[in-house]
């Protein structure tokens, strides 16, 4: 699955982080992958952030991954929808 976040990560890494040029849905999307210290679905970002509908992070998730802010590390079942779904975290 790749290296995971802990609440460890470097202090450099979360110094760079803070310096994105992110709006502020993303802003809050990184935040919570860094609070969770472990890789989340978009569901559990979702819920963490307090969403009701997947379309409040789901694009926005993607457009991280897209912009190397974020990276993919596996799947896990969605408890939802019993789907097969990504797991995210920060890039380290």
């Amino acid at each position: 699955m790749g290296d995971h976040l802990d609440h460890d990560m470097h202090a450099n890494s979360l110094r760079a982080l803070g310096t994105l040029d992110v709006g502020e849905r993303e802003r809050q999307i990184i935040d919570a992958y860094v609070a969770a210290g472990v890789p989340q679905t978009d569901r559990q970002i979702k819920e963490r952030l307090g969403f009701e509908d997947m379309n409040a992070v789901r694009p926005r998730i993607t457009d991280l991954i897209d912009d190397l802010i974020l990276r993919e590390v596996g799947s896990t079942k969605d408890h939802v929808s019993g789907k097969r779904v990504r797991l995210v975290e920060v890039r380290p």
